[in-house]
């Protein structure tokens, strides 16, 4: 596999951002470009647009988000509209799978409020969505019903904050990212609505937990989110909950070393009593690199990954080059 990456942080001097990346890799070829704008038109505002076009299927994402944009504001609010259309593996109850077209449709908005002091504040949250999904059914009549999901979040949240930091090349070349030290915990409840082949309505619940360590050359961050349906009867033994999704991250960071970066992270994400459709993959730049993109399929995977990120000190005017030495290993299964 092979990435080459373009990305400018200040386009013409006026504080925008616009970059485009090209891979090539067994499974095939992967093109993006995005665009962000940190103060639309002077405003509060900030923009970002993404497009990807890849062997299973094409992206586009358009958002707009009004960030806490300090330790003491109040408000904040947001929405995005994504669309997506390719290919999806689904499977049959006897365990064969049959890849069809898919189209969904993904749009939301929400708004929250914080108050308290800076070390310990509190955040209460709206998010209302909407995913619409299409797919043909097959000969053997698999798939091809549309359903379109409502969702309604409250959340609530604590978080603690130490300090702000700043790092240069951690997750991408020349790139300087904000860091927060901290901790945050949220829940979350609300109703949502399926409407397609079988229209109910169920409950739905979320809870999520992040960690933030920065002691001196060494970040560490670690996450874990869950969210299930309540009280949804998608199928046989599906009664008092269904589609549970879990995922866990541990990311660790090592930037002593003379322009070098050491990172490190393990990945879990499963699924139980799941939709039929569910599948996670495992491949090409799903995290197993080498591979074909969703090689590997199934609803639990866990993964690691072990990179050493060299900046190179050749420069062609405003162009940096680098280099990425990688170690992945993955299994997933049902």
């Amino acid at each position: 596999e092979m990435t080459a990456h373009l990305y400018e942080s200040n386009v013409f001097g006026f504080g925008k951002s616009a970059g485009t990346s090209y891979t090539r890799a067994r499974s095939g070829d992967s093109w993006s470009a995005s665009y962000a704008d940190p103060r639309l038109w002077r405003s509060p505002w900030t923009a970002r647009a993404s497009f990807t076009r890849s062997p299973y299927g094409n992206y586009t994402t358009v958002g707009l988000v009004r960030p806490f944009r300090s330790t003491t504001a109040r408000f904040a609010h947001g929405g995005h509209v994504g669309y997506f259309t390719g290919d999806q593996t689904f499977y049959r109850p006897d365990g064969s799978a049959r890849t069809l077209q898919r189209r969904w449709l993904d749009a939301g908005m929400w708004t929250a409020r914080a108050w308290g002091p800076t070390r310990m504040r509190r955040k209460a949250t709206g998010r209302l969505g909407i995913n619409h999904v299409h797919a043909p059914r097959d000969a053997d009549g698999l798939t091809g019903d549309f359903e379109t999901r409502f969702k309604t979040i409250y959340e609530f949240a604590l978080e603690g904050f130490a300090r702000h930091h700043r790092r240069r090349n951690l997750d991408d070349f020349g790139v300087t990212e904000d860091i927060r030290e901290g901790w945050r915990a949220s829940v979350g409840l609300g109703p949502a609505l399926l409407t397609g082949p079988v229209s109910s309505a169920y409950g739905r619940a979320e809870a999520s937990v992040q960690w933030t360590d920065v002691a001196g050359d060494r970040i560490t961050v670690v996450s874990a989110n869950y969210g299930s349906r309540l009280a949804e009867d998608s199928g046989p033994g599906r009664s008092a909950w269904s589609h549970l999704v879990t995922r866990a991250w541990i990311h660790h960071y090592y930037t002593g070393l003379p322009a070098q970066t050491l990172a490190a992270s393990l990945n879990w994400y499963g699924g139980w009593r799941t939709d039929r459709s569910y599948w996670v993959g495992l491949g090409g730049s799903n995290g197993l690199r080498g591979y074909g993109a969703y090689q590997y399929g199934g609803t639990r995977r866990l993964l690691m990954n072990v990179e050493d990120r060299v900046v190179l000190p050749a420069r062609l005017l405003t162009l940096g080059f680098g280099v990425v030495g990688f170690f992945d290993a993955g299994y997933v299964w049902n």
